[in-house]
C-alpha cells in the first residue's frame, strides 16, 4: 500500500533502529530527487542532515512553531511477497529484493518531487516550480519481527528552485491526493517484475500476492492484522481513523517491538512455511511466458473497460486519478504491463468511441469523465425517485382529505413522471407479452394508469364528498385512495406488448395502453392493425409504438 502521514520528522532522525533496519535490508538510506545537489548535501543521508532538513531553520528565514517537518510516504508490499523476499530467500541474496523494491518505487517518488511548488512574492500568491527532496529508508520487518517489506520516503517540507531559492512546499496537498495512484503504479510495477521472473501472481484487494502462498500461512505471519480484525469484529468499526487507532492499540497489547536478524527471520519463516508445503523453489521455479505486445494491449483494453465501469459505478463522474488508480489495480495479475496500461488509459480518456467515456470541464477547471450506464447515477435516480414519490403520495393523501381534485391530479402526474424517470434509468433485457384485443380492457384495468384513474374515477370524488363531514371517515377514505393508487400492476421494463388483432381494439384502450407503456418503459406492437396511423398521430414517439 501507499500511505502519507505528516509529522516533525523525529521518527527518522531520533530512532537508531530506522537506520539499523535499512542496513539489515541490504540498502543504506539514500537521497531522492535533484534538490540534495542544489542544497549541497552529502552523498548519503545521516541523522544530523535529516534533523536539519526537518526543522528547516538552516534553510528558511522564518519557521513557524507548528510547522510540518516532513511527510512520511510509505510503500508496503504484501505478506506473500515479503515472505519470498525476506523469509525464504537466504540473507545474502535479500539485498537484490530490496534493490528491486526501491527501483520500482523511487521513480514514482521522483515524479512527485519534480512537480512541487513554493510560494513567492507578496503574500506568497506566486507559485514557483521547484524540486523537492526525500530520503529513502528500505525496511524488511514488521512490528513483531515478521517479514514485512516496505520503503519509507521521508519527503521533507523543503523545496528548491534551480537558482537556489528555498521554501516550504506550497502544493503539499497533492502528496495526499496522489497516494492512490502511486500505490497502484508501484503494485503493478512489482507485478510486472514478478511475472517477468516466472512467478505467478494474483490480485487480492489492492495488492499483488503470490498465487502459491495459502491464506492460512499469510494469516499466521500477520499477528498485528489478526489483532486488528478481532478488534474490528468486537467493536464493529470500519473507518480509516478507527482502523489506525485500533492498529496502534493492537500493537500496544502485543507487547514491545521485536527485532530479528535476517538469519533468525529466515530460519523461522522456513520452518513455518514448510508446514504448508511452501518453499523457495515452489515459488520461483516457474518459467516466464514470452512477451507478446499484441496480447498485452488486448488485455489492457479489457482492463480499461472494466476500470471505466468500476469508476462509473462507484463515483458517477470520475477524475483522471480515480480512473488510473483503478486501471493499474485491476491490471494486477493480468497478462499486461504498466506501459500498456498507460497507453490504453490515455487512449480511453481521449477517444470516446473506445469505452464511451466523455470528458466534462468543471467550474473549478478540473476535468471529470462520465460513462454510459453509470450505476451510481442510477442509484441517485432511484433515491430521487423514492423521495419524490413519497412526497407525491403524501400530497395525494392530503388532497384526498379535502384540498381539491386539481391538486390531486397535479401530484399524481408528478408521481407518474417520477416513475417514467426511474424506468429510463433501469434497462433490463426485453420481454415479449402477448395479449388479444378482446382482453385489452381487462389488461388496462389491471395496470391502472394513474392519469386514467384520476381523470375518470367519479366514484372516487363521490366518496370524498360523502366523507367530507367526518374527519375520521375522510382519513380512512384517503388511505383507501392511497392504497388504490399503489395497487396497480406494472409492465416489465423494456418489455414488448404484442396486441393480436389490433384492428379490433378501441382507440381509447390503445391510448390507455400507450400511457401505461410510457409509464413503465415498455413498447406496444399492434398485429393486423388498421388503426396504427391514427394511434401514432394521437401518441408521442416516446411511447415506442410500432407495427409488426
Amino acid at each position: 500500500m501507499a500511505a502519507v502521514s505528516k509529522g516533525s520528522g523525529r521518527y527518522f532522525f531520533d530512532f537508531e533502529r530506522v537506520w539499523t533496519e535499512a542496513r539489515d535490508a541490504g540498502v543504506l538510506p539514500f537521497w531522492v530527487g535533484p534538490a540534495p545537489a542544489i542544497l549541497g548535501l552529502g552523498a548519503e543521508p545521516n541523522p544530523q542532515a535529516v534533523q536539519a532538513l526537518s526543522n528547516g531553520r538552516a534553510y528558511l528565514k522564518h519557521v513557524q512553531a507548528n510547522r510540518v517537518g516532513c511527510f512520511d510516504l510509505t510503500f508496503s508490499f504484501s505478506k506473500s511477497v515479503s515472505l519470498l523476499a525476506y523469509g525464504l530467500t537466504p540473507p545474502k541474496a535479500q539485498k537484490a529484493w530490496t534493490e528491486t523494491f526501491t527501483r520500482i518505487a523511487t521513480p514514482e517518488v521522483e515524479k512527485l518531487l519534480s512537480s512541487q511548488r513554493i510560494n513567492s512574492g507578496p503574500q506568497g500568491k506566486q507559485k514557483l516550480a521547484s524540486f523537492g527532496l526525500a530520503a529513502a529508508f528500505p525496511h524488511r520487518e514488521g512490528f513483531r519481527g515478521q517479514p514485512q517489506a516496505h520503503v519509507h520516503y521521508a519527503v521533507f517540507n523543503l523545496s528548491a528552485t534551480p537558482d537556489r531559492k528555498v521554501g516550504s512546499i506550497a502544493n503539499a496537498r497533492e502528496l495526499f491526493q496522489a497516494q492512490g495512484v502511486l500505490r497502484a503504479r508501484v503494485q503493478k510495477g512489482l507485478d510486472d517484475e514478478l511475472r517477468a521472473r516466472g512467478i505467478e501472481t494474483v490480485r487480492v484487494g489492492k495488492k499483488v500476492e503470490l498465487a502459491g502462498v495459502p491464506r492460512e500461512l499469510i494469516e499466521e505471519l500477520s499477528p498485528s492484522r489478526r489483532a486488528i480484525e478481532a478488534a474490528r469484529e468486537a467493536k464493529g468499526f470500519s473507518g480509516a481513523r478507527a482502523l489506525d487507532f485500533y492498529a496502534r492499540e493492537a500493537r500496544r497489547e502485543l507487547g514491545a517491538r521485536v527485532h530479528k536478524t535476517p538469519e533468525e527471520c529466515h530460519r523461522d519463516c522456513k520452518e513455518v512455511a514448510a508446514r504448508y508445503g511452501v518453499t523457495l523453489d515452489s515459488l520461483t521455479r516457474g518459467k516466464a511466458a514470452p512477451r507478446d505486445p499484441a496480447t498485452e494491449m488486448a488485455a489492457a483494453f479489457h482492463v480499461a473497460k472494466e476500470a471505466v465501469k468500476s469508476c462509473a459505478r462507484r463515483h458517477g463522474a470520475f477524475t483522471t486519478e480515480q480512473f488510473y488508480e483503478r486501471l493499474y489495480t485491476l491490471g494486477i495479475g493480468r497478462p499486461t504491463t504498466l506501459d500498456s496500461l498507460d497507453a490504453m488509459g490515455r487512449s480511453v480518456l481521449r477517444d470516446r468511441s473506445i469505452a464511451g467515456v466523455k470528458g466534462r470541464t468543471m467550474p473549478d477547471g478540473s476535468v471529470r469523465y462520465v460513462a454510459g450506464g453509470s450505476a451510481k447515477v442510477s442509484r441517485e435516480n432511484a433515491r430521487t425517485y423514492r423521495a419524490d414519490t413519497k412526497e407525491a403520495w403524501e400530497e395525494v393523501k392530503a388532497a384526498a382529505r379535502g384540498l381539491g381534485a386539481a391538486v390531486l391530479v397535479q401530484t399524481a402526474r408528478k408521481a407518474t413522471a417520477v416513475v417514467e424517470r426511474l424506468a429510463e434509468a433501469v434497462n433490463p433485457p426485453p420481454r415479449a407479452i402477448r395479449v388479444d384485443a378482446g382482453r385489452l380492457p381487462e389488461l388496462v384495468d389491471r395496470l391502472r394508469p394513474t392519469p386514467y384513474l384520476l381523470a375518470h374515477g367519479k366514484a372516487l370524488w363521490a366518496g370524498i364528498a360523502r366523507a367530507r363531514g367526518n374527519p375520521h371517515d375522510r382519513a380512512a377514505h384517503a388511505e383507501g385512495v392511497f392504497e388504490s393508487l399503489r395497487s396497480h400492476e406494472r409492465l416489465p421494463k423494456n418489455s414488448v406488448v404484442v396486441v393480436s388483432r389490433g384492428g379490433l381494439a378501441s382507440p381509447r384502450d390503445l391510448r390507455l395502453l400507450a400511457k401505461v407503456a410510457k409509464r413503465d418503459g415498455a413498447s406496444v406492437v399492434l398485429s393486423e392493425c388498421d388503426r396504427l396511423q391514427h394511434l401514432q398521430q394521437q401518441s408521442h414517439q416516446r411511447w415506442h409504438t410500432r407495427e409488426l
